[in-house]
This record gives structure tokens, sequence and C-alpha cells, in this order.
């Protein structure tokens, strides 16, 4: 069973790579309150609203659609050994 992915650890991920120093800095660069962050960071976007979703995006450089495009699909499919 693999790891499955959810737009809070997209959002966990790029909050570390592009150096805010805390969960605060992001809501205060999103406009968002903190808990807000948080709760999108721990349960994705089903915490969130798509305006919430819009100023994360933004806060980072991105669209919407962008930000959820870096969120995984599916695990990569193991090639199989033809018998024969």
């Amino acid at each position: 069973m693999g790891l499955t992915w959810h737009l809070g650890d997209v959002v966990r991920k790029l909050r570390y790579e592009l150096g805010f120093k805390s969960q605060r800095d992001l809501a205060r660069r999103a406009g968002v309150h903190l808990t807000t962050i948080s709760n999108l960071e721990q349960k994705g976007s089903a915490a969130s609203s798509p305006e919430t979703i819009r100023k994360v995006a933004a806060a980072f450089g991105l669209r919407e659609g962008d930000l959820y495009n870096l969120v995984p699909t599916s695990e990569p499919k193991r090639k199989r050994k033809l018998a024969g």
C-alpha cells in the first residue's frame, strides 16, 4: 500500500521549500488565519474554501490550478516481468 498525498501535503512541502518560517508566515502572506493554514495542511482541501486555496496559491506565486496540479495523483506503475 502506498502513500496518499493531499493538497495539504503539497502546501506544507512548498511552505518549507519557499522559505516560509512558519504556518503563521504563510497565513500572513495569504491573508488568512493561522488556523486555516493548519487545517489545510492537516486535512487537505476538504478543510478549506476555494477562496482560501486561491489565496494560498497566490502567496506561493501560483494559480489555484497550478497548486492542485502539484498533488501526485497516483503511484508510479511497476513493470511486470513477463513469463515466457
